[in-house]
């Protein structure tokens, strides 16, 4: 189509040459190809700068990811663990039979530290949902303090001795547990553990004690435990990873 500039020459009696209508034509394919690419740059360069922030965010928000697994003879389960800085702890976890999961939870964990000490008591709470079992929620809160010896008190070898008591409240009532963990060899760890628990319900203790010892092999480590308590006692070894 003619310009309203070249129609009104035409209508004046004068109309553009030849060699003047093209170069306008021209001028004009010029201009709608700089307005699309700068359309063009302008969007690929939000998209850049949108997937550069969401891939530095995703960053910034895992680095910090620990993750670790355990298949067991009928059960598997994962871990992903958080550190969020300050002490605190994140930590989610799904396990089940092969293919399927039944049970999910996540963890919240808080080291509080006192002015002047480098470990305090842990403060945990977690929650779970099992579909398929009879208590489908699940949830408890309890504290815990590690303590490391220092191979002074009696000799050496219990400077790498690490106990752990603690005490927690789930919904079938209150629990208080010890554990002493002692490394044997750069590859080999013991632990010993016990448990007295109180069901509500049946207003009995439930007292239950086990032993674990775990040998680094490849990328992860062979654990075989074994665990005593009113039902019987139960002996279970898993491959851990991570």
């Amino acid at each position: 189509a003619m310009p309203a500039c070249a129609r009104r020459s035409a209508s004046n009696g004068s109309a553009l040459r030849p060699a003047e209508a093209r170069r306008w034509r021209r001028n004009a394919g010029l201009l709608r190809f700089g307005a699309a690419f700068g359309i063009v740059l302008t969007g690929a360069a939000g998209t850049v700068y949108i997937h550069g922030a969401a891939a530095a965010l995703t960053s910034e928000l895992f680095h910090d990811w620990r993750l670790e697994g355990q298949v067991g003879r009928g059960d598997w389960r994962g871990v992903a663990t958080c550190s969020l800085g300050d002490g605190c702890e994140l930590k989610l976890h799904a396990e089940g039979p092969p293919g399927n999961i039944s049970e999910a939870g996540a963890a919240f964990r808080l080291q509080p530290r006192a002015p002047g000490k480098t470990h305090g008591p842990d403060l945990e709470f977690a929650a779970s949902l099992a579909p398929l079992a009879r208590e489908k929620v699940r949830y408890s809160a309890g504290i815990r303090r590690t303590f490391r010896g220092d191979g002074t008190k009696f000799s050496p070898w219990t400077s790498s001795v690490i106990s752990t008591i603690g005490a927690s409240l789930t919904q079938k009532g209150p629990a208080v547990d010890a554990q002493v963990s002692q490394p044997i060899s750069k590859d080999l760890d013991v632990s010993l553990q016990f448990r007295l628990a109180q069901d509500r319900k049946r207003a009995v203790l439930l007292p239950s004690a086990g032993a674990e010892a775990s040998y680094k092999v490849g990328g992860g480590k062979v654990v075989g435990g074994i665990t005593s308590q009113a039902g019987g006692t139960q002996v279970v070894v898993t491959y851990r990873l991570g």
